[in-house]
């Protein structure tokens, strides 16, 4: 948002979810690259079920953790995020989170994150064979 000058929502309305998507995975491309040293990044949703980003992240030799929680509580979490156009509904929200559960359960560690203190997960992120 802060590089484009303008919300995702708007993104969105103005030029396509397939543009934000490009411009994502630029992101991604320039945050991979951009470092020598190990480094640690929170993807969105959306980001990490695209199969271009999935197969970027393993040929960088990244390592992915799914912090999983139940639809139920992603969506009451994300419900006071403004400026997310892909969560219109409960029915839309839980269709989305379908389609890109294949890919967060590719991921290389899975971590329970359902109603758990956040250092608590933090702990267990870091008991992950990589850390």
């Amino acid at each position: 948002e802060r590089r484009q000058g303008r919300t995702i929502a708007q993104i969105f309305a103005e030029q396509g979810e397939p543009y934000f998507r490009e411009v994502e995975r630029g992101l991604l491309d320039e945050t991979l690259t951009g470092s020598e040293e190990p480094t640690v990044v929170a993807l969105g949703g959306g980001t990490f079920a695209q199969a271009d980003n999935f197969d970027r992240i393993r040929a960088d030799g990244g390592v992915s953790v799914w912090l999983d929680c139940p639809v139920e509580e992603l969506r009451r979490r994300c419900r006071g995020l403004p400026h997310r156009p892909l969560f219109r509904d409960a029915t839309s929200f839980r269709q989305l989170y379908e389609q890109r559960l294949p890919y967060y359960q590719k991921a290389d560690f899975r971590v329970d994150a359902d109603q758990r203190d956040p250092a608590a997960v933090v702990e267990e992120i870091l008991r992950c064979v990589v850390f």
